[in-house]
């Protein structure tokens, strides 16, 4: 009977709920992303929002200028996708559904660009 107890309990102490995981990316995100961000960003950065919502915002190395603004708005959700699912914690709570709000800006930081990026915009996505 104490060995099912033991499983039981083990169990539910080894789960860790949707905020713990999101909470978990966050730090985990913003470790990597200061020490070895990707060559166009100067400086990357998570926020947790609640259990289904993380927020990345990333500046990116030059001023805004149309054709700048719009490579980097087609390209900087795939990139932020596979950072995202590189790291343990990110591709767990990515499967999990958790949604990430893109925020990117220049280098002086002004906003041009947000997007959502989910699990479930990527297969909407996907042809």
């Amino acid at each position: 009977m104490s060995f099912y107890l033991s499983i039981i309990c083990t169990l539910f102490f080894s789960c860790k709920t949707k905020e713990q995981k999101a909470n978990k990316f966050v730090g985990d995100f913003n470790k990597i992303m200061e020490h070895n961000p990707p060559t166009a960003v100067v400086s990357s950065k998570a926020y947790y929002v609640n259990g289904s919502e993380v927020t990345i915002s990333a500046g990116f190395n030059y001023v805004e200028n149309q054709f700048e603004s719009k490579i980097t708005e087609d390209t900087a959700p795939e990139i932020f996708i596979n950072i995202i699912n590189s790291i343990p914690s990110g591709k767990d709570i990515y499967n999990d559904g958790v949604k990430f709000n893109l925020n990117l800006y220049d280098k002086n930081r002004v906003k041009f660009a947000e997007t959502t990026i989910s699990k479930q915009t990527e297969e909407k996505t996907q042809i």
